[in-house]
């Protein structure tokens, strides 16, 4: 089967709302640990900002993230991505130095 990025018509018509809460309900669905993984929001039409419910081992983080990307890729379509909601850094030392992640 050849790779296509080739994005619908169907998910064009969606609102960011409407694609939001798509995305939303298929996560619901598949993560195994549902426990308030939460989209924020749909940027463009693939790029999904997501927020989890905890901090997790970098190990199963990646672990999730690529599980719920590619269930996402099999029942949204193939454009779809998974980014975290970026987190500000919370290293005291770190804002006292003035060192910038």
């Amino acid at each position: 089967m050849a790779f296509s990025t080739k994005i619908t018509d169907e998910w064009r018509r969606y609102t960011k709302s409407e694609r939001t809460t798509i995305v939303q309900e298929v996560i619901d669905a598949i993560a195994e640990q549902n426990d308030n993984i939460r989209v924020l929001r749909v940027e463009g039409v693939g790029r999904v900002i997501i927020r989890l419910p905890r901090r997790m081992v970098t190990v199963e983080r990646g672990r999730l993230l690529l599980g719920l990307e590619r269930q996402l890729r099999k029942k949204v379509g193939p454009w779809i991505e998974i980014f975290l909601e970026p987190r500000v850094d919370e290293n005291r030392l770190r804002q006292l130095r003035g060192v910038q992640v």
